[in-house]
């Protein structure tokens, strides 16, 4: 990406991350949805490579091949800049008010307006079926903002789907996922995420069958098969077994139920740990044991959301931390931060070593939990791991 092109992208990550933030206040977070409509936010933002964001334009032809002049060219300036936060867009006419007068919810109810404007005006320029996009995405992003014209968003982004002569597979999705997130917080009504991934399946369900079996699809059920609960991986991991998935995506489902299979066998590992002692996992042993698994480049967060459910873990258990992608050279930071003493495993090769796949073991953080006898008790998230102690005791 060129620099203008970069701040751009930026500009498309800060943008989702408001909406975020707003979704949040209102006590839903859906991470697969939210990290679509990232894409979305930051691909809206990169625009058109010729824009320039938080200047007037100048009314100047730009040449960009399939313009329709420089009033189209001035008109893409000020819906672009319109889509981006914190900046001021130029009036066109007298009968819009100044953005900076507007709220975030106004501004994108504006530049929705601007991009009907847009290809109204200039039916053949190439940029008129993009604009037809942008006004359906930015009026249903203002919606999600707070914007008082729900109704009249999601009529755009309805009508917009049933095109399917002129609008992508790829474009309808887009817009899908925007309608999606506006619904969101009612059907969700306040839940925590970790009881709403039954909810989130119907949602891509309904997609898929809009949609069809693209791979941006197979994307949002693997995205959402590895943060769901155990039973509704295994739902999603089944239904993409049956399908023709592409390579990675059956890759990750047959991982998950490989994984779902291993309650109550042995897995025939040792683990050479840094005090210098080896460890036989399938040992029987006097207490049980959790093996917590957590990468290099996520430390932190891995370990911040063990000691998030630390004051819930009881029985005490014994400890085994395996660092995928690292090297023993980490372990006096570990320790420092880890909630409860135990040992130390440390992997270089990731979750490619032979303990991660043995394990099944796809991403960081992941816990496994093995009984008395050195059998695998269960697996799963972090935030299940006092569920996973209760069952194994």
């Amino acid at each position: 990406m060129n620099p203008e092109t970069e701040s751009r992208f930026d500009v498309g990550l800060a943008w989702s991350r408001r909406i975020l933030e707003e979704i949040r206040g209102r006590g839903a977070v859906v991470i697969i949805l939210a990290c679509a409509l990232s894409r979305l936010s930051a691909q809206i933002a990169v625009g058109s490579s010729n824009a320039a964001i938080g200047k007037v334009p100048p009314v100047v032809s730009l040449n960009i091949p399939g313009s329709s002049g420089p009033d189209a060219d001035v008109a893409w300036q000020a819906l672009l800049q319109a889509m981006s936060p914190n900046h001021a867009v130029p009036r066109l006419r007298g009968d819009m008010p100044e953005p900076r007068d507007l709220g975030d919810s106004g501004r994108l109810h504006q530049a929705s307006l601007l991009a009907n404007r847009f290809y109204t005006q200039f039916p053949k320029d190439s940029r008129a079926a993009l604009a037809r996009k942008y006004e359906a995405v930015t009026a249903l992003q203002g919606a999600q903002l707070g914007s008082p014209y729900v109704d009249a968003a999601n009529a755009l982004g309805a009508a917009y789907r049933a095109d399917t002569k002129n609008n992508s597979a790829d474009d309808r999705l887009d817009v899908a996922l925007a309608m999606q997130t506006v619904s969101l917080p009612a059907s969700l009504n306040g839940s925590s995420l970790q009881a709403t991934a039954a909810v989130q399946k119907t949602m891509i369900d309904s997609l898929e069958a809009e949609i069809g079996d693209t791979d941006r699809i197979y994307g949002l059920y693997v995205g959402l098969m590895r943060t769901a609960d155990a039973a509704t991986a295994q739902s999603i991991a089944t239904q993409i077994t049956k399908k023709s998935p592409p390579g990675w995506a059956k890759s990750q489902a047959q991982s998950t139920l490989a994984r779902a299979a291993l309650p109550g066998n042995s897995v025939k590992v040792t683990l050479s740990t840094v005090s210098g002692n080896s460890l036989s996992l399938s040992a029987p042993g006097h207490q049980v044991t959790v093996l917590f698994f957590w990468g290099q480049a996520t430390r932190d967060l891995d370990f911040a959301a063990l000691r998030a459910v630390a004051p819930k873990v009881v029985g005490g258990p014994s400890w085994i931390y395996e660092g995928l992608g690292t090297t023993n050279a980490g372990d006096a930071n570990v320790s420092a931060i880890a909630p409860f003493p135990g040992e130390y495993c440390f992997e270089a090769s990731g979750v490619q070593s032979t303990t991660a796949t043995s394990f099944n073991v796809t991403q960081t953080p992941w816990v496994c939990v093995l009984n008395h006898n050195g059998k695998v008790s269960g697996s799963g998230r972090v935030v299940d791991l006092p569920a996973l102690l209760a069952q194994a005791n």
